[in-house]
């Protein structure tokens, strides 16, 4: 039923050319290329088309009988949202689809219920891992269940989105977690001591609020130290090659930022901007003795090689700093979080706060952080001292 591209025979043309010929319900597909490897690739991919097809075909036959919703889990990925979706969300549904489906995706969808998905969400919330499983992932894998269900719904499949109802339970991961005080000078002095100078990007998104793509992507082009500004312009982001048959799946580039509020101009304040300075003249002496030159288009936060950094990577030389701070329960977005808290907690207006976080809008802002600060809330209620009699 299932055709092996390697069966297929690759010759060499008197033009020079190599060539393959696929017929398919009657229609020839020639594919050429000027070496066999480059011919190879094209009917590697075209064959995987066409048995994709061929498997959705034989298995909607007898959907309650053969087809799983890890099957059709992938069948939806790799039909539907392939077309439509970046690289990298490609690899974030592919790993929910790996990792979080368990037994129920063993199931076949037609016999599974929503008292079924529910207790696969409240198993999955009680599962423990290094960062715990947090609300909003259980919320990503719910969502991701319930549009491939519906996709089963528009092929007759099944009548009812078993998703439906499901609720997400609490986990008590609390990803809003803000430093304290002390834990913030403790990370402070971890960096001062590490051995790793692009740490300090670290306290660069404490006290700016960047995400970590957007610190990442960061080039010297972005930051103006006469004006004490970083402009944000892109960010650096993992790209998953689809149907790639290269060894490395995934590469780093720069893209330009997902949202028009995400492109904005955060001021720096002084202490930050002369440490920043000091950073950028001892990166620029490890650079020379290596003899890379210096551009303006050169990430700031550099790997040796003077390439973006990886995240894997990345979050090693993080993880190093929480353990020498003897800080934990904490990912990277808690340095946002963080910073947000500290500007709700200076005084400053949730419009200013929105627009230096780079959110869409201002309601945004006040559900994800305006919860946080107690002190804020107290700041502002002391302010009626005033007008009781």
């Amino acid at each position: 039923m299932f055709r092996n591209y390697k069966n297929y025979k690759i010759h060499l043309r008197k033009d020079g050319r190599y060539a393959a010929r696929v017929m398919d319900q009657g229609h020839n597909t020639v594919f050429y290329g000027r070496t066999k490897k480059e011919v190879q690739q094209k009917l590697e991919v075209f064959i995987a088309e066409l048995n994709a097809t061929a498997q959705i075909k034989y298995e909607m036959a007898h959907p309650t009988k053969y087809m799983t919703l890890r099957n059709w889990a992938y069948l939806c990925l790799n039909t539907y949202c392939v077309a439509n979706i970046q690289g990298n969300t490609y690899a974030a549904y592919e790993r929910l689809i790996r990792l979080h489906f368990g037994e129920l995706g063993d199931m076949p969808i037609g016999r599974i219920s929503s008292l079924m998905v529910q207790k696969h969400i409240t198993d999955c919330s009680l599962l423990v891992d290094e960062n715990g499983i947090s609300e909003s992932h259980l919320c990503r894998l719910r969502n991701f269940m319930h549009m491939i269900f519906e996709y089963a719904i528009q092929n007759n499949m099944i009548l009812h989105n078993p998703t439906k109802g499901v609720r997400i339970p609490k986990t008590g991961i609390n990803e809003n977690r803000a430093l304290s005080s002390e834990e913030i000078v403790r990370l402070i002095n971890a960096v001062h001591n590490s051995d790793h100078l692009v740490t300090f990007c670290i306290i660069l998104c404490l006290f700016t609020g960047l995400r970590k793509g957007e610190l990442l992507g960061l080039k010297w082009s972005n930051v103006d130290f006469e004006n004490r500004t970083i402009t944000i312009e892109h960010q650096l982001v993992r790209e998953y090659k689809i149907n790639s048959t290269d060894e490395a799946k995934t590469r780093y580039v720069p893209k330009t930022t997902k949202t028009k509020s995400s492109k904005r101009t955060i001021h720096m304040i002084e202490p930050l901007a002369k440490e920043f300075e000091e950073y950028k003249r001892k990166l620029l002496e490890q650079q020379a003795e290596r003899a890379i030159p210096y551009s303006e288009d050169n990430y700031v936060f550099p790997t040796r090689n003077n390439t973006g950094f990886a995240s894997k990577t990345f979050y090693r030389y993080y993880h190093e700093i929480l353990e020498a701070a003897g800080i934990t329960d904490v990912n990277f977005h808690t340095l946002r979080h963080t910073f947000a808290t500290m500007c709700l907690e200076s005084g400053m207006d949730l419009l200013t706060i929105s627009r230096t976080l780079g959110h869409a809008s201002v309601k945004i802002t006040g559900d994800v952080y305006l919860h946080m600060s107690q002190l804020h809330q107290k700041m502002c209620l002391d302010k009626l001292n005033s007008c009781y009699i």
